[in-house]
């Protein structure tokens, strides 16, 4: 759990917590990452946001080939 952080943390303050769980991640000891937080709508509205980070899903969609190119190669 790491918790208190700026709006914007730097580079630094992240890096070292990515690092960690991509290296857990890798090695096979976690199966998944996520990231909760609240979302600012308005002063009075805050909407709690649950994102997955790893495994990243979107990657494999985004390296496929359309399908009027994979009869190209």
């Amino acid at each position: 759990e790491y918790t208190n952080f700026e709006d914007k943390p730097t580079f630094a303050e992240v890096e070292v917590i990515a690092d960690r769980f991509i290296d857990l991640y890798t090695l096979g000891q976690i199966d998944e990452v996520k990231v909760a937080y609240m979302k600012f709508i308005t002063a009075a509205r805050q909407e709690a946001v649950v994102e997955t980070l790893l495994p990243l899903s979107s990657l494999s969609v985004a390296t496929r080939k359309p399908a009027a190119q994979q009869g190209a190669d």
